[in-house]
């Protein structure tokens, strides 16, 4: 589901943000309207490992695992994702493909 409304729960999630926390809130509610909304299953992932990092998230309801393949194909835990907390940041910082894969660990929305 893709949605472009931005409630006032997100822009108050968006605010809590280093990212976002230094702007107006009328500001962070303009650009949180110009966003779109995720919904995924348990199970489902937002991006792979090896995507191109094209988009920034913010977890706003849910949890997702953050894992990295080794060369191995071993499957590394990096990080739990809780709501209000950003991923995928890396596509601002100029990498071209997301390092890890985000992975529900139960139903989410971002």
């Amino acid at each position: 589901m893709v949605a472009s409304s931005a409630s006032p729960a997100l822009t108050e999630q968006m605010l809590a943000t280093m990212l976002f926390a230094g702007l107006p809130a009328a500001e962070v509610e303009r650009i949180a309207a110009a966003g779109h909304t995720r919904r995924i299953a348990l199970g489902e992932y937002f991006f792979l490992q090896g995507d191109p990092a094209e988009r920034i998230y913010l977890l706003v309801a849910g949890r997702l695992k953050l894992t990295q393949a080794a060369a191995d194909g071993q499957q590394a835990l990096m990080r739990v994702v809780a709501p209000g907390t950003l991923f995928g940041a890396l596509a601002l910082a100029g990498v071209e493909a997301y390092p890890v894969s985000a992975q529900a660990a139960e139903d989410s929305q971002a």
